[in-house]
């Protein structure tokens, strides 16, 4: 009898073991199918990234080339380091069609022999002989940086009516990698010089002459198989613990397997749509930010007559219009940016020990400025409390939505900023108060959503987005943070935003006698 059970409790582990392989070998496959098509997606992102690199430098050297050809050869004697600064790259470059430099106009942190390189009289010689319009563009690598570079012929820009050629030069920093990855979804996106080993993911970027000046990497991600090393120990537990109930064992196998891989392939789903949104906000950011940043620029340029007067005085007016309708739409742009990216962070807590006084008393600097201008007087009394968990970039933004929300709708009267060790609610307080517009009780919850204001004629005067109040929800959340509003329709209002004392977050839970 002994012997039997034995035997058939080896014979129930073996069909168990083999129920379970029927259905891991599959699954496996399943997985690494859906691992092969991330990082296929993985490559295509990081070819558009490439892409978008070369099209600023594109547009870049075509804005330049305008004003180049206008002003001419003498001309950019003069104007050539504001072209430069107003298009924000890092070196302008003036040669002949071989390559001879002419002009160079470059930042202090890049070195003025990049006109030397051997790369630059290819590119040169290329543009020179392509048709006007037509833009050479590729990578530079110079004294250790790589660089993304762009060059467009100017026929009689040179004595004699011969063709110059223009370049901008843009240098690849880590602070544009860390911010290309988080558009992008690349993590951890790093550019080298040296060729990674093994197979991990890598783009190469290419200049003129088809040499390579260094490679795109990041870090590739196989959710699928995290989730099945997770498993693994799991299902050997169940193995051991409940062979001898075969059947119900199998059951509960098969399902378990079935809701993991219907989970998996519901967060596949999820992150590619966050990597498209992450793309979509990416390319809008692009394609408005690098025309916008153009208009602002060269409207400085003529707001200053740095080619000469204008004229008219009517010509004034309509130039600082478009300086200050370009400054304005792109804060917008920004704002949207900013919602998008703390709504795309769901389920991340800001979770670092920092201090509230710091960088708020940095904000109310910044903005006492703008509260002078209109007449207000803008007060801050020291907090002194405990650190805070948050983190300072988010602080700093809550900080300029509340204090810029009271400046913008207070006439008169004055903005103060306090706060301190809220003891009932374990929490440190940050209070912005005004004697502004006030908002009606009704509408409170209202004004905290995307995209809506009050409905008064003062506060549609003001105009924005209506993101101000939306992105400090956010942050709270993020933040596990609480805000509220007190507020009276003409005498003014009140935010306080309380957030969690670190010093409390961090202390033990006491365990139950």
């Amino acid at each position: 009898m002994f012997t039997q059970s034995r035997v058939a409790i080896g014979l129930a582990a073996l069909a168990l073991l083999g129920g379970l392989a029927a259905i891991y070998v599959p699954t496996s496959r399943v997985t690494a199918d859906i691992d092969r098509a991330l990082r296929q997606e993985d490559d295509v992102l990081a070819d558009a990234l490439k892409e978008r690199l070369l099209l600023d430098a594109e547009e870049d050297v075509r804005a330049l080339g305008i004003l180049a050809d206008a002003k001419g050869l003498d001309g950019l004697e003069t104007v050539g380091e504001p072209m430069r600064a107003a298009v924000r790259v890092s070196a302008v470059l003036v040669t002949d069609a071989a390559g001879r430099s002419l002009h160079t106009y470059a930042a202090s942190d890049t070195p003025g022999g990049i006109s030397r390189t051997l790369t630059v009289k290819a590119m040169a010689a290329q543009a020179a002989a392509t048709p006007f319009g037509e833009v050479a563009r590729g990578f530079v690598l110079a004294y250790g940086q790589t660089y993304v570079a762009a060059a467009q012929p100017l026929p009689r820009l040179l004595p004699g009516g011969k063709t110059g050629v223009i370049f901008v030069f843009t240098r690849i920093e880590h602070a544009v990698m860390a911010r290309l990855s988080e558009d992008y979804g690349l993590k951890n996106l790093d550019l080298t010089q040296q060729a990674p080993q093994g197979d991990s993911p890598h783009l190469p970027l290419y200049d003129a002459s088809g040499r390579v000046t260094g490679y795109l990497t990041w870090q590739a991600t196989s959710p699928a198989h995290a989730m099945l090393e997770r498993l693994g120990p799991w299902i050997g537990g169940v193995v051991i613990a409940v062979g001898a109930i075969l059947a119900l064992l199998v059951a509960v196998t098969f399902r378990a397997h079935r809701k993991a891989a219907t989970a998996a392939l519901a967060n596949q789903v999820l992150e590619k749509a966050d990597r498209a949104k992450s793309l979509l906000f990416a390319n809008l950011s692009h394609e408005f930010r690098t025309p916008l940043n153009a208009v602002i620029g060269f409207s400085d340029l003529m707001q200053r007559e740095t080619f000469g007067p204008l004229g008219h005085r009517k010509y004034a007016e309509y130039i600082g219009d478009i300086h200050s309708s370009a400054s304005h739409l792109l804060g917008l742009i920004e704002d949207v940016l900013i919602l998008s990216r703390y709504e795309a962070s769901d389920g991340i807590t800001l979770n670092e020990s920092v201090s509230l006084d710091e960088p708020v008393q940095d904000v109310v600097r910044m903005l006492a400025h703008q509260a002078a201008k209109k007449g207000l007087k803008l007060v801050m009394t020291p907090i002194s409390a405990p650190d805070v968990l948050c983190s300072d970039k988010a602080i700093r933004q809550v900080a300029i939505n509340l204090i810029g929300n009271a400046i913008k709708y207070t006439e008169a009267g004055e903005i103060r900023v306090s706060g301190g060790l809220n003891v009932r609610e374990d929490g440190v307080e940050l209070v912005v108060t005004d004697t502004g517009i006030g908002i009606p009780d009704e509408h409170i919850e209202r004004v905290m959503r995307p995209f809506e204001q009050v409905d008064d004629v003062y506060a549609r005067k003001q105009g924005g987005t209506g993101l101000g109040l939306s992105i400090v929800t956010s942050i709270v959340a993020h933040a596990g943070a609480t805000m509220r509003i007190e507020s009276r329709p003409g005498k003014g209002t009140r935010v306080t935003v309380t957030f969690r004392c670190a010093a409390v977050a961090a202390q033990p839970v006491p365990q139950a006698a």
